[in-house]
């Protein structure tokens, strides 16, 4: 039996938009800088959603869930037994 499964792509992350940490506590956080090194993200910088009185604080970039998007036309089928893509 065939099994249609949807694939999702991350969307980069960007500047002024709030997003769900990896803390166990599931916080929100709103970029306000994104610090580079080259082509990669090193941290965050920005404000906690709950604690605004902090101030801007760093956060390394592996803490941060990026939003999921459906890429178009990347459904997949798979078999139902093993897994395995037809």
């Amino acid at each position: 039996m065939k099994k249609l499964i949807k694939t999702f792509m991350a969307v980069p992350f960007e500047e002024g938009k709030t997003y769900k940490t990896k803390f166990a506590t599931g916080e929100r956080f709103t970029i306000t800088s994104i610090i580079w090194n080259k082509e990669q993200i090193v941290r965050f910088e920005g404000i906690y959603e709950k604690n605004p009185k902090l101030g801007i604080c760093p956060l390394n970039a592996d803490r941060l869930t990026p939003e999921l998007d459906e890429t178009k036309g990347s459904e997949v089928y798979v078999c139902g037994k093993c897994g395995e893509v037809i």
